[in-house]
This record gives C-alpha cells, structure tokens and sequence, in this order.
C-alpha cells in the first residue's frame, strides 16, 4: 500500500524521545541511590497501599470488577484484590 487511506491520520512524532507536542518532557529524579530509615519505609508502604486503594475504588466506581487477566472492554484486572495480596511489581510500581 503506497498511501494509507484517507481516513488515517498521519502523527508526527517528536524527534527527542519522550517530547510531547506541547513541549513536555518528563524527568523524573534518579532517586536508587537514596536510603529511609525503617520508620519512613514503613510509611512509604501506607502510603502505596493508600495509592492502591484509591485506585482500586476508581475502577469500582467504573464498574470494573475482578478478572484473572487484564481486560479494559470487559472492565476485568488481576489487581482488584486487597494490598497484602497484590504482586510484587504492582507494589513497587506504587511505591
């Protein structure tokens, strides 16, 4: 196919990666080389179950529900369960 149909439209991508088109780059701050003590651990935990809660009670007010696999058009996550029994990635992905 030499040219796409009319009614695809075509996208320019910024050259620099992770350039929006309204000039937004994110950089987040390389933060591996910090160390909290146990008291602010613990609160870093409360706080990515309190992420999670927050998150979770969205979906349900959007009537997802539990699914053992991700599907957005059957409303179904894996994740609708409580913290203590969500995966390790999720968990680091909250905190």
């Amino acid at each position: 196919m030499d040219k796409p149909p009319s009614r695809i439209k075509t996208v320019r991508l910024p050259n620099e990666p992770f350039l929006q088109p309204n000039g937004y780059k994110p950089a987040p701050l390389d933060l591996s080389a910090i160390t909290l003590a146990p008291k602010m651990e613990e609160l870093v935990d409360q706080l990515a179950e309190n992420t999670h809660n927050l998150w979770a009670k969205e979906r349900i007010q959007q009537a997802w529900t539990y699914g053992l696999n991700e599907d957005p058009d059957m409303r179904r996550s894996p994740h609708l369960v409580p913290y203590s029994k969500v995966d390790e990635a999720i968990k680091k992905a909250n905190r």
